[in-house]
Order: C-alpha cells, then sequence, then structure tokens
C-alpha cells in the first residue's frame, strides 16, 4: 500500500462530498479544503472523538453520515437506524442495550453500541446526569449493562450539538475533555445559499435498501460480535461496487486501507521542532509555582503569582491542560501533516490543529474575554480566543526559538541552564536540572 493511493482516495471523498452532500466554504489555511469537512474525515482515520456545533439546520448530522458512508461503505439507511439522539426523557435501555427477555441472563445491544462509527445527534440535549451515561463509551468505547460489557470495535464518536437555548445542557468538563477535536458547522455565505437552492443534495447517492436490509438483520442478530462485524464489512464491500457504478472515478478505501493509514498516520515523527515547540506550548499554560490550575482557586493564585499577571497563557485562562489535549494534539497533529503528504510534522501542523483541540476544553479569563469580545471575528468566542492565543504562543517562540532550543539542549546534556528570558518554560528546565541533580 502507499500513503499517496490512499490520501488520493481521501481527496476523491472530500470531492464528492463537498459536490454532492454537503456544501461548505473552503479555507485556504486547509489546503483550500473546508475544515470541519477535512477534520470530521480525518476524525475516521485516526478513530477520533468530534463535536460538531451549528445552528439548527446547518448540516451538522449531514456531513457526519455522508463521511462515514463514504469512509466505511454503510449505506445511510443504516447510518441513520444507528444513531442516538440526545433526549432528557430517553433511558439507558434506550441508548444502549435491554435485557434479551428470552434469556435474562443475556442483553441485546442497540445498533448505536455496536455499530463502530457512532454519531450522536443533539448530544448536549442530555443533562449532565445523562451525559456520564457515555464517558467510557466515547474513551475507550466500551458499553456496560446488567454487568455485561461491549467493547465495541475502533471507529470515530461523532456528537452533534446546537448553540446554547431552553432545550440544551452546557456538555461537563470531563466530557468535553473526552472529545479529541471539536469544529463549527458556519451558516453558508449568500452565494453558497444561492448555490445550494439550484445543486439539489441528493441523499439517495448514499442509500441502498437491499444492503441496509441485510446490515440491519445482522446487528438485530444474535452473532457474536466479532462475527457481525466481520460480515458487516463483507456487505459494505456490496454497498462501495454501487458507489463506483455512480461514480466511477471514485475509489473507496478498504478495510485494510483504513487500517494502514492510522498506522502510517501514528507513526509520522515529530520534527526536532515541532517537539520543541510543544513544550513550549505546555509551559506557556502552567505555572511552574503553582501545583495545577483548579478551578475555583484562580483568584487565591492570581493574587500572589507572577504568572497570574504576565503576558503567557497561564494568565488568560481558568483551566489547566490534560493529558488527554496532549494526546489529541499530537494525534491531529500527525493526521494533518499526513494529509499534506509531509513527512515530519512541524510547528505549522500543531499550529493548524491547535485551536480545534483546544477551544472546548477552555475557559478564558472574564478580562481576556473583555479585551477581544468586540472585535469583529465571524466565529465563536471561544475558538476566536483560542486562534488569538495561539497566535501569542507562536509568536513568543518565534522569538525565543533559538534560547529555548539552546536551553534544552543544555538540559538534555546535563548543563546549567545560562541564557534564560521571563519564559515558564526556563524554570522547568532547571528544576529538573536541580532534581536529578546536575
Amino acid at each position: 500500500m502507499e500513503d499517496s493511493k490512499i490520501r488520493d482516495k481521501v481527496e476523491k471523498i472530500y470531492k464528492v462530498i463537498e459536490e454532492n452532500l454537503y456544501v461548505c466554504e473552503p479555507d485556504e489555511r486547509f489546503g483550500n479544503t473546508n475544515p470541519t469537512l477535512l477534520f470530521s474525515i480525518l476524525t475516521c482515520l485516526v478513530n477520533g472523538k468530534e463535536l460538531i456545533f451549528g445552528n439548527v439546520g446547518m448540516g451538522k448530522t449531514t456531513s457526519a453520515e455522508a463521511i462515514i458512508s463514504l469512509m466505511y461503505g454503510i449505506p445511510l439507511e443504516v447510518i441513520l437506524s444507528s444513531e442516538a439522539h440526545g433526549d432528557p426523557e430517553v433511558t439507558k435501555e434506550e441508548y444502549i442495550a435491554q435485557p434479551d427477555l428470552s434469556n435474562m441472563e443475556n442483553v441485546i445491544w442497540r445498533r448505536f453500541a455496536q455499530l463502530p462509527p457512532k454519531i450522536f445527534d443533539e448530544f448536549n440535549r442530555l443533562p449532565n446526569s445523562k451525559q456520564n451515561l457515555f464517558f467510557d463509551s466515547i474513551d475507550r468505547g466500551n458499553f456496560e449493562y446488567m454487568n455485561k460489557t461491549l467493547f465495541s470495535k475502533p471507529g470515530p464518536f461523532f456528537a452533534t450539538c446546537n448553540y446554547a437555548d431552553r432545550g440544551n445542557t452546557e456538555l461537563n468538563w470531563p466530557i468535553k475533555d473526552r472529545f479529541d477535536i471539536a469544529v463549527v458547522a458556519r451558516a453558508p455565505n449568500p452565494l453558497l445559499r444561492r448555490l445550494i437552492a439550484y445543486r439539489k443534495v441528493d441523499e439517495n447517492l448514499i442509500k441502498d435498501e437491499e444492503v441496509s436490509k441485510d446490515m440491519l438483520a445482522i446487528l438485530d442478530g444474535k452473532e457474536e460480535y466479532d462475527k457481525k462485524i466481520e460480515q458487516l464489512y463483507e456487505h459494505a464491500e456490496k454497498f462501495k461496487n454501487k458507489l463506483k457504478e455512480i461514480y466511477p472515478d471514485l475509489e473507496l478505501l478498504g478495510r485494510e486501507e483504513l487500517i494502514y493509514a492510522n498506522k502510517e498516520i501514528l507513526k509520522i515523527p515529530f520534527s526536532k521542532e515541532a517537539e520543541l515547540f510543544l513544550t513550549f506550548i505546555y509551559a506557556d499554560f502552567q505555572c511552574p509555582y503553582c501545583e495545577e490550575k483548579i478551578p475555583g482557586e484562580r483568584e487565591k493564585c492570581s493574587e500572589s503569582c507572577h504568572y497570574s499577571n504576565t503576558e503567557y497563557a497561564f494568565s488568560k485562562v481558568t483551566r489547566g491542560l490534560s493529558v488527554r489535549f496532549d494526546k489529541s494534539l499530537r494525534k491531529y497533529a500527525q493526521a494533518i501533516a499526513w494529509y499534506f503528504g509531509d513527512e515530519e510534522v512541524e510547528p505549522s501542523h500543531i499550529e493548524i490543529v491547535l485551536p480545534y483541540v483546544l477551544w472546548h476544553r477552555m475557559e478564558f479569563t472574564e478580562e481576556y474575554k473583555a479585551k477581544h469580545r468586540s472585535n469583529v471575528r465571524g466565529e465563536l468566542l471561544n475558538l476566536y480566543l483560542s486562534k488569538q492565543l495561539i497566535n501569542e504562543i507562536s509568536k513568543r517562540f518565534n522569538e525565543q526559538e533559538a534560547i529555548v532550543a539552546n536551553g534544552f539542549n543544555r538540559y538534555l546534556n546535563k548543563e546549567p541552564i545560562k541564557e534564560t528570558t521571563d519564559h515558564p518554560i526556563f524554570i522547568y528546565l532547571a528544576n529538573m536540572n536541580n532534581y536529578r541533580g546536575s
């Protein structure tokens, strides 16, 4: 297998979706692709977890359905019947599993739990107590019911969320942190609206009644889960052949190609500069004099801490970064590098990804919000603030890169750190040197 051939297939899938199923606006920073559509495709390749925010009717769920259909060869009917829908009144039995009335020691798993790629529509309509039911499902793919556990096969998890209104609930922070990335399905500009009106979006292109009937029968059957998955992949090939007739130039990814692409993406190395940039970012968000940023104790730190009154990110946010954040950032930076055909992850890839793995996890200080709230921004405040913050960090890194690299090399060689700036990274380097007795 060759990465370039798989990339070509991914690009063709992108084009078919963009031209026929989800009309969207390109962004030159993403190689003239749409970040919502591109990140959603990459989410399939890395088995990621993605939040899709937007107003009602902006194509949040439509985009995820089209992507799953073409990336996995699953007809739309199967995807629709396997989606979960946010409803505060719905019970665990209706989402995950129910008792098998013919044998009360067994359970019948819902289609949503079984199908590897998952869509949870209007996830933020769930109250916090019911969001908690999906901690392990989002994080590890585990579903539990009546002392039984289903280990769902790896696949992407998409959750759509409408903007805040009286019908939904703010996602709790542990849930937000379990999602690798968050994108926004924005309202199309007036010219795109005109295009949508003339170019009818035809969902029938990704429907197949016969294959769907067979796939749903498999999901509802009593075979072992592993056997069900094998049978689903066999039927997916039939659906792909039908799509090939409609789009002769379209080559969908095979199962082995999906697995291969995932492994190749996660093998992409980080350049020395990229690793240095990552360490610099983490240091910018932390204070070397505080244990950690604890929500609710922010003011206690700011009264006495030097780094709470500087230009660093630590002074502009009220939450720290989790280890999950680190993993998400690395995984999607590798995915972007792979998509652009680059052999290593560079700081530029990190800069592209960083706002989208940060903004849904982060809460900014009132001072930082007030500073930028009135700016002309054209996007959600938290996403805009994340981009501003990343620009500030990148500027600091570019100005101090030589000094930081020298300090890091001296640390690796167990030499005293001599030339420094006020940046927290130098406190950490010196502390680590002292700790190991250099």
